[in-house]
């Protein structure tokens, strides 16, 4: 029980249970006994109330993951306790360890037969114990508790003479609150202890802390405590039987983040018994691994071994290579293997293999092998390709966090490291350097040794330069440090021992796929990049072989699964494709994709799944982006630019891109005017969202244009829309008697030639809203009914959001403000899910009108802060200058201003200007 209990949840072999009952000397009836302990053992977990105990056909139990027994709390509340001691919140780790340490009862497993598991794991759960004390004093250190545990120290460092980490402690605490004698006197009966009772002196931490006192030294919190901030534990030198581990590369340089990482990877090493980091070249993965082998080894009785594979191309001589790391001379038997596992038997250690993905099929069968017959053992990878092993544990370590923000920001902190040990006067940027680092780490994407390598340009070159010369980063990251792996010497070397690992059909999907921004999905992928050329392999076997090498990450989106290939590796990508000759002919077969994409957008836009259609098209703007400067920049392609301008027309005039919109439609229409049914489609789009942003005589001229070219087409249905849209710019242009006479016209030709479903009922709204305003309240009503009722009928909701707008309108108008309120927060929460600038800011608008009338003045107020807030967007308010819209606000403010005192009034609306509109929607509106 207690063996299974360690770990709940944790499959443990028959033969290790075995061997905890009777070490090496089991009974013949050993299989029997612990047949029947388990059998009871189920009886008592159902008795208890729990689930089965978990088995497998070969031999593998474990207790439910649900139970929590107290040693697995106890680690639990340690590790929690150091990471919360690390984030700097030392009060609450004193208040984790007082709870865990409630659930120490004495000697661990005392009431165990004893075995040689039994005293391994009570002497790890006890040094646990120590370590947990540590955390508490290191905690009461930083909070300037000094008094309150030097008697604590005094009595722990007379039980455990030789913990030189606990001395530490004490002299620290002691020098800290002022007693420096006594911490000298401290210094001196520990190094009598340690030179008489084991022949050694003192530390090289425990003789700093000596000097910086006889110094005169600051010694306290905010000065290096080296000595308590150990991760292995000091114990006295004592006969082993084997050697515990080798020694970890020592790296030149300093770490720097990832304490993120780190938390994770130490937990996961003591919960999984393989754990791979992934990534790609020059993102860390060894620089973490090495990091946590460190932080790990002192609890890790049998030690850490590492091995780096890196230079080692024969798969053949795996085995030879560890046999040698780990001193086995008899290395000319036939079973290498057994050797290794006869080494490494009975052993709690772990193996750190660097550097797996040029032997990554050996590796998977070595360490397959070794975790079948160590039970004990446990293997840490770093690979950019993973073994895809029954149990393996994956994480993949992402380039370093870079936001745009100047502090917090792990990337720069790297940059600013390696750069001061570069060169010289860098010690104190000023903001201006600092914000140049912060766009320089964000161009290499958190890439530690691209950051690495560019702080060494800094020799030569200023940050300005630099930022500059990253526009070609392969030239610019040409030289690195000479102690570097030499894949490491430049960023192309990196990169190029990835491209190496991929067989030539990989090869050629990664040019291919380079052509993608952002992120993609496959369906994507396959109709851009698959041909005859990849052969016969499964293409979704070439992707999965791509993500398992780290080509490209694989991420969960609303929409779907998608994949995303750093900057870095698409730019390389891109440059095979051209040395391959396929780029025009790759890009065209996204820009078709991606044209398609949009028109089957279009057709159903006007239906069920509005929301999910923007969410997918906002998710791929990148990509949409990249196909429009494919079209704008190579010749031929300019009337493609306008059909995917202009089909992106709902997008531009409802959902907060109208800026980018307007800019695509421009460049579209600059690059050719050649007439054609897409450059009419591009000026009616362009001149509607030229009314949206007020420039009603640039409006104008296109539509003239879209008119002559539409006519001489002989395009009826383009023609109506023509008409539609100067209709609608006659509405908010303070023309409503025109408009409503315009609009009737279109709304006849809708019905007569048919076109778009989604703006013939706009057609219809816009039409209601003229009468509305014509003060034909009743006549608008009509007008509303059959556009709602058609789009509940088909599930549509953005127009819907304009009906139930236009009929609050009406409904106001008709004196009935208990029926309009309702209205207008429903139109303010439709339009919020497409972030439909335009009409929040009109829905906020005619809500605060109603609610002022309705004599909730303070809330009215800061309806008209949000307002304002949804126009500012937009650059122009009221659609520049309508006079229909403008009055609804200036009515509003007005009388808010009547009600409330201006000081109530500006604090209200200042309140809904800055309020985020997650905040804002649904508006409250509760008295």
């Amino acid at each position: 029980m207690a063996r299974l209990g360690i770990r709940p949840g944790e499959p443990i072999s028959r033969q290790t249970m075995i061997r905890a009952l009777w070490d090496d000397n089991p009974p013949r009836t050993a299989a029997n006994t612990l047949r029947s302990h388990l059998t009871r053992l189920r009886a008592q977990l159902s008795a208890a109330g729990f689930e089965g105990l978990a088995a497998t056909d070969g031999g593998w139990y474990a207790l439910p993951a649900s139970i929590d027994s107290d040693a697995h709390i106890f680690e639990g509340t340690a590790r929690s306790a150091r990471d919360l001691l690390t984030a700097g919140n030392p009060a609450a780790a004193i208040i984790a360890i007082t709870g865990g340490l409630e659930v120490w009862r004495g000697d661990p497993l005392a009431d165990c037969r004893p075995s040689e598991w039994a005293r391994a794991e009570s002497a790890r759960l006890t040094e646990l114990r120590t370590g947990m004390l540590e955390t508490k004093f290191q905690a009461k250190i930083l909070l300037g508790e000094h008094e309150a545990i030097v008697s604590e120290l005094e009595q722990f460092v007379a039980d455990s003479p030789f913990q030189e980490r606990f001395w530490g402690l004490l002299i620290t605490t002691l020098a800290a609150s002022g007693r420096r004698a006594e911490a000298l006197s401290a210094y001196q009966r520990a190094r009598t202890i340690l030179s008489e009772e084991l022949g050694i002196e003192p530390g090289h931490d425990l003789q700093r802390l000596q000097t910086a006192i006889l110094n005169g030294e600051f010694v306290g919190i905010s000065a290096p405590l080296p000595a308590i901030i150990l991760d292995e534990p000091i114990a006295p030198p004592a006969v082993q039987p084997r050697q515990a581990g080798n020694i970890l590369p020592i790296p030149p340089t300093s770490f720097v983040g990832r304490q993120c990482e780190l938390s994770t990877l130490v937990t996961l090493l003591g919960s999984s018994r393989l754990v791979t980091l992934t990534g790609v070249g020059g993102v860390g993965k060894s620089r973490l691994a090495m990091e946590v082998g460190r932080r790990v080894s002192g609890t890790t009785p049998d030690g850490v071994w590492y091995l780096d594979l890196a230079l080692l191309d024969q798969p053949d001589l795996l085995l030879h290579q560890i046999l040698e790391v780990l001193d086995i001379r008899n290395r000319t038997a036939p079973t290498l293997l057994g050797q290794l596992i006869s080494r490494l038997a009975g052993s709690d250690a772990l193996l750190l293999l660097d550097n797996c993905e040029k032997m990554v099929d050996a590796c998977a069968e070595l360490v397959d092998n070794l975790l079948r017959s160590l039970p004990q053992l446990r293997v840490l990878v770093t690979s950019r390709q993973a073994l895809t092993l029954q149990g393996e544990h994956i994480l993949a370590v992402p380039p370093l966090s870079c936001p745009p923000e100047i502090d917090n920001n792990p990337a720069v902190e790297l940059f600013w490291h390696r750069a001061i040990s570069t060169v010289s006067g860098l010690e104190s940027p000023g903001v201006e350097d600092r914000e140049l680092a912060v766009q320089i780490c964000r161009r290499l994407e958190g890439i530690p040794l691209a950051i690495e390598l560019a702080a060494v340009r800094l020799r030569v070159l200023s940050l300005d330069d630099l930022l500059q010369r990253l526009n070609d980063r392969f030239q610019a990251l040409a030289s690195g440090h000479r102690s570097a792996p030499k894949r490491h010497h430049t960023l192309r070397a990196t990169i190029d021992w990835s491209f190496e690992l991929c067989s030539p059909a990989e090869q050629i999907l990664w040019a291919r796929l380079s052509v993608f921004r952002g992120t993609f999905d496959l369906t994507a992928a396959e109709y851009v990049c698959r041909d005859d050329t990849l052969g016969s392999a499964d293409f979704t076997v070439l992707m999965a072989n791509l993500v398992e090498k780290s080509v490209f990450t694989r991420e969960a989106h609303s929409v779907g699964v998608r994949f995303r290939m750093l900057e870095s590796v698409s730019e390389y990508g891109r440059e095979h494709l051209r040395r391959y000759g396929e780029d025009v002919r790759i890009l065209d077969r996204h820009r078709e994709y991606y044209l398609r994409l949009v028109e089957t957008s279009k057709r159903s836009w006007f239906g069920p799944g509005q929301v999910e259609q923007v969410n997918r098209i906002r998710t791929e703007l990148a990509n949409l982006r990249a196909a429009f400067d494919h079209c704008v920049t190579y010749p031929g392609r300019t009337q493609a630019a306008q059909e995917l301008a202009a089909g992106l027309h709902l997008l531009w005039a409802g959902c907060d891109y109208t800026a980018e919109g307007q800019h695509w439609l421009n460049t579209a229409l600059a690059a050719s005017a050649e007439g054609s049914s897409a450059r009419v489609a591009a000026l009616w789009v362009s001149a509607r969202i030229d009314f949206l942003q007020g420039d009603r005589v640039q409006a104008r001229a296109k539509l003239d244009e879209a008119e002559q070219l539409a006519t001489s087409l002989g395009d009826q249905r383009t023609m109506t829309y023509i008409m539609h849209i100067g209709g609608s710019g006659h509405l908010i242009g303070n023309q409503v008697d025109t408009a409503r006479s315009v609009l009737q016209e279109a709304f006849k030709r809708y019905r007569e030639y048919g076109g778009d479903q989604s703006l013939s009922t706009l057609c219809g709204i816009q039409l209601a809203m003229a009468h509305c305003l014509s003060g034909n309240p009743h006549t608008a009503i009509e007008y509303l009914r059959q556009a709602l009722q058609l789009c509940v009928a088909v599930e549509d909701d953005w127009i819907r959001s304009y009906g139930l707008y236009a009929l609050s309108c009406a409904t106001y108008s008709l004196g009935n403000l208990e029926r309009a309120l309702p209205l207008a927060l429903e139109s303010l929460e439709l339009k919020h899910l497409f972030r439909d600038m335009v009409g929040l800011a009109t829905a906020f608008e005619q809500l605060a009108r109603t609610l002022v009338d309705l004599g909730q003045g303070h809330k009215a107020a800061r309806a008209l802060g949000a307002a304002h807030q949804c126009w500012d967007t937009m650059g122009q308010a009221w659609f520049g200058g309508s006079r229909a819209w403008r009055e609804i606000h200036e009515y509003a403010e007005a009388k808010c201003r009547t009600e409330l005192y201006e000081v109530e009034f500006l604090a209200e609306f200042e309140r809904g200007y800055s309020m985020p509109l997650t905040e804002l929607i649904p508006f409250d509106v509760t008295r």
